[in-house]
């Protein structure tokens, strides 16, 4: 039998629910584009980076957003592996700048292409980059509108013109504490550019820290841990594959290393030897001074440090002072060397060796005097050496 109300009645169920999949669809189509936004990996002109989001590189190996570190309130925007559970930030912008307010942070492209932080409070920027690039209506101008930045799986931030595909800035050009694959420590005096790692004051606080790792030395290169004026530790000079202080460093070492000694530039970069996408690399200097090359694999527990120095007292630099020499494995690590005697007895017999040693008597090469012949042993300094 045949019943036009209950016809009726099914029809409209029907249709009621084509409403609801069409409804769930639309809803799904927007979600999905939000969550596209959240993980996209660029900033344009158009749209703002905010508190509570975050670029993600094209290939999911970085992530920049706002953050704070450890048990800081403070908010910073940086750059960290997106891939490792506890967040390891490998650069900071507003390092020295922080911002206490947290509910209204945004990042937006300003003038002159500038990535500028503002903490919504205030129209003054609490950070901005330094880009400097000329917008105006003759040929040598950049359209504003086409500018952009981008994270890329490098790690490295640039803005790029996308009109015209060249690179203005990039965040590699100012490292914090952390070098990764792709950057460079050392100088360029044509762009004037100087990449140094520059510690953390502490675990909770990336502001600028005590300790600095620079490339210093023009005809014989070396890295230097510095604090203030006073070196702490060094490398040893570049022997054309190798720092020559560092013995971990071998030909067949996992990472490939490379330097580059031009009358522009000098710099030092390195990379790694297997190639794949689930194992991170970085070097970085933390707020003790210690310098740490250090490897992860993606589903690992922690870092694994390959190096780090100084790791024990004979790698402190000049330690035993001028005429010592110091053994790690001795129960007195400083002494003498052969004719000499320590400056200051009182000083040595209390463990501060720094005075060095001094002369027993005076030279006299005409009755037997000469060199003497040292082997395993990093020389203070390379850059007072002659060859004769």
């Amino acid at each position: 039998m045949y019943d036009s109300h209950c016809s009726f009645e099914v029809v409209y169920q029907s249709a009621e629910m084509d409403c609801f999949i069409a409804l769930l669809i639309l809803y799904s189509f927007f979600n999905i584009n939000n969550v596209c936004f959240a993980t996209d990996d660029t900033i344009t002109p158009n749209n703002v980076l905010r508190d509570g989001d975050t670029l993600v590189s094209k290939g999911g190996t970085f992530a920049l957003g706002f953050f704070s570190p450890g048990n800081s309130q403070k908010r910073y925007i940086g750059i960290w592996f997106n891939k490792v559970p506890e967040q390891t930030v490998v650069w900071v912008a507003n390092r020295n700048n922080p911002i206490n307010n947290s509910s209204s942070l945004v990042a937006k492209i300003g003038y002159k292409g500038n990535l500028v932080i503002f903490d919504g409070n205030s129209s003054d920027p609490v950070w901005s980059t330094n880009v400097s690039i000329p917008i105006s209506t003759d040929h040598h101008s950049i359209n504003s509108s086409a500018l952009f930045y981008k994270l890329l799986d490098t790690g490295n931030l640039v803005l790029r013109d996308e009109s015209k595909g060249d690179l203005l800035w990039q965040s590699f050009d100012y490292p914090t504490d952390t070098l990764i694959p792709g950057m460079k420590l050392g100088m360029n005096s044509k762009w004037r550019l100087n990449w140094s790692l520059t510690s953390w004051k502490s675990r909770d606080d990336p502001s600028t820290g005590d300790f600095v790792m620079s490339l210093g030395g023009r005809d014989s290169p070396e890295c230097f841990v510095k604090k203030g004026s006073r070196v702490i530790w060094r490398t040893g000079p570049w022997n054309g594959q190798t720092w020559n202080g560092v013995p971990v460093m071998t030909t067949d070492f996992i990472y490939h290393f490379s330097f580059l000694n031009s009358p522009d530039e000098t710099s030092f970069s390195f990379g790694f030897n297997i190639t794949s996408s689930v194992v991170f690399s970085r070097i970085f200097i933390d707020n003790m001074g210690v310098f740490h090359k250090s490897t992860r694999v993606e589903d690992g527990h922690r870092w694994n440090d390959f190096y780090s120095s100084p790791g024990d007292t004979c790698d402190y630099y000049s330690k035993c002072g001028a005429f010592g020499s110091c053994k790690s494995n001795n129960a007195q690590h400083c002494s003498c060397l052969p004719g000499f005697e320590p400056k200051s007895p009182r000083n040595w017999y209390f463990k501060d060796e720094s005075h060095g040693c001094v002369r027993k008597r005076e030279l006299s090469c005409g009755k037997g005097d000469g060199f003497l012949k040292l082997a395993k042993v990093k020389l203070q300094s390379h850059q007072m050496l002659e060859l004769i």
